[in-house]
């Protein structure tokens, strides 16, 4: 079974760096890893990056694009990659040694599952819920008795905390891996330009919708270091979650009355979950403040566009 790892990046040189040496540090080697550069990548780390790979002969290769765009470098990764598994990774994730062997695993057991369309590790280091946080959630619809699912009116749950291996609505875009047939039939939405939100929530439930699922093994585990450099600024990344959250309820929730509703609670909540961050977490204040004027203006936004296309509708006819 040939692996392609596809690794997206924007001016993160020196995380880059460690996550590929991860690589080929693996109990299990990829057949190749492909660098979609949203930057300016020196010459000399190609040069270094493609002689560490080729000392343990896996192929690099690498592509430059001018505009940069999440959704577009992972579809022009699944377009050039020739393993049978690709491989998504953040450029400031580091991975334990055996994170390859254990997706792997999943992947030969359930060769014949054609309905599988992908498989994901777990973060090592992701936050953990305290009690009251796991109260707030449940009391805006934001909370699920499965660990990965896609809630009916738009927002997902995520747990990396489980012990055992389990079927999953999703699965993250930055530490995932999916058939390259899938490829074949679905894409990543460029939701927004630049580095976009939600592309993989979107992306799963487009799959999910055909009867395909996922598994999470919690064997395969990795680090995020969550690199601020590179990163939009926080405003601009609440945003783009509010507008493309209100966008991702419009092209796949079903729209009833108690999923409007719903959305419309578990959206005030996951602002006020930003605003409350503020406090639980001082050193982000700022951070996780303008995150959530991101998310108000973003939805606010959404709302607004959708109702000035209804009239221009109305006008027309």
């Amino acid at each position: 079974m040939r692996i392609s790892i596809v690794i997206p990046t924007k001016d993160r040189e020196k995380s880059l760096i460690e996550c590929v040496l991860s690589i080929k540090n693996q109990t299990f080697l990829p057949y190749e890893v492909l660098v979609i550069d949203d930057g300016e990548i020196k010459k000399e780390t190609k040069i270094f990056l493609k002689k560490e790979l080729e000392k343990k002969g896996i192929i690099f290769r690498y592509f430059k694009k001018e505009k940069p765009s999440l959704a577009r470098s992972k579809n022009l990764g699944a377009k050039k990659s020739q393993g049978e598994i690709i491989l998504f990774l953040d450029d400031d994730v580091v991975l334990e040694k055996d994170y390859l062997e254990n997706l792997v695993k999943v992947w030969e057991r359930e060769e014949n599952n054609q309905k599988l369309a992908g498989v994901s590790g777990l973060m090592k280091n992701a936050s953990r819920k305290s009690f009251f946080e796991k109260i707030f959630l449940k009391l805006f619809f934001l909370s699920s008795k499965k660990s990965w699912a896609i809630l009916p009116w738009g927002y997902q749950v995520w747990n990396h905390e489980i012990k055992k291996e389990e079927k999953a609505d999703w699965i993250p875009g930055g530490i995932s891996s999916f058939r390259k047939e899938i490829f074949k039939e679905f894409q990543f939405k460029e939701l927004q330009p630049g580095r976009t939100a939600l592309e993989d929530l979107e992306f799963c439930w487009q799959i999910k919708k055909k009867g395909y699922f996922f598994i999470i093994t919690p064997q395969a585990k990795l680090l995020h270091k969550e690199e601020m450099q590179g990163k939009e600024k926080a405003f601009i990344s609440g945003f783009k979650e509010g507008y493309n959250r209100c966008l991702i309820f419009s092209l796949h929730a079903k729209k009833t009355f108690k999923n409007y509703l719903i959305f419309i609670i578990a959206s005030f909540g996951w602002v006020l979950r930003q605003f409350l961050g503020s406090f639980w977490e001082p050193r982000y204040f700022f951070y996780h403040f303008f995150y959530g004027l991101g998310l108000i203006k973003g939805k606010i936004y959404f709302l607004k566009n959708s109702l000035h296309k209804k009239l221009q509708s109305k006008i027309i006819k």
